[in-house]
């Protein structure tokens, strides 16, 4: 018993030893001995332009805005008054319908311009009637006796292939309505031309009588789809920074235009 327990003070003894070396044998410090190196964060300044898809090298802003608000803010058989110089556009979403006998070809660009129009974003959208819905774009197809009926007071029946008018909200300025309407008994050339003409002109954008490479250039034309700045034209009208109201100096002062 006796060496039982003078073998337990020898190791508890041996314990104190260690725990007390490890508690005041301080840490050695040396000269060469360096405190930790920080690093400081690297910033890189990127430019982004959030409107970059606004802009079209070799064109100025000035030059774009000009565009904007000829075909915008000047609509084609307005005669001036006010209210057709602010900007008109569709916020709801279009729902057409086709009267009358279109070609296959007729609704295959038909069909490949919605496609484009619907990959906008700020687009509201634009598609086929479902069955029983009324449309608030009606499409027609006919031959010129009845174009002459039906768009007779829109237009030049006997020199015109193709119409487009809409009708708008005054006190908004949202289009709710509209029309379009194509001459058949002409050739699949000339109808071409002006298929996507007469839609683009349905959003709110008349005719120009500055460029000859657009869409909606006003004298006969074999453009077939929208040219680079028209399809920026059509993006900018439709990007919610530009409202329905809006006069021509409220669109300038946007950051599409003030860059």
């Amino acid at each position: 018993m006796k060496k039982a327990i003078i073998l337990f003070e020898a190791i508890i003894l041996t314990a104190l030893i260690i725990i007390t070396s490890l508690v005041i044998v301080p840490r050695p410090k040396s000269d060469d001995m360096r405190e930790p190196t920080t690093y400081a964060p690297v910033v890189l300044e990127v430019e982004y332009d959030a409107f970059a898809e606004y802009r079209i090298d070799g064109y100025s802003s000035e030059q774009i805005f000009n565009y904007f608000t000829e075909i915008v803010h000047n609509a084609e058989y307005s005669d001036g008054d006010s209210i057709h110089q602010l900007t008109q556009k569709w916020v709801s979403p279009i729902k057409y319908k086709i009267y009358g006998a279109p070609t296959d070809d007729d609704l295959r660009i038909l069909n490949e311009f919605f496609g484009q129009m619907n990959s906008l974003y700020y687009f509201p959208g634009i598609d086929e009637v479902a069955e029983g819905e009324e449309e608030n774009l009606s499409i027609y197809f006919i031959d010129r006796n009845l174009f002459d009926i039906t768009f007779g007071e829109v237009v030049d029946y006997e020199t015109s292939d193709g119409a487009a008018e809409y009708w708008f909200y005054t006190d908004t300025c949202e289009i709710y309505s509209g029309r379009v309407g194509y001459v058949t008994d002409i050739d699949q050339q000339t109808r071409s031309s002006v298929l996507i003409e007469e839609l683009v002109n349905v959003l709110g954008i008349a005719d120009t009588y500055m460029r000859e490479d657009s869409i909606v250039y006003q004298y006969s034309s074999d453009n077939l789809e929208p040219s680079e700045i028209d399809w920026l034209i059509i993006k900018a009208l439709y990007h919610p920074l530009i409202s329905p109201g809006m006069t021509a100096e409220e669109c300038k002062n946007t950051p599409l235009f003030n860059y």
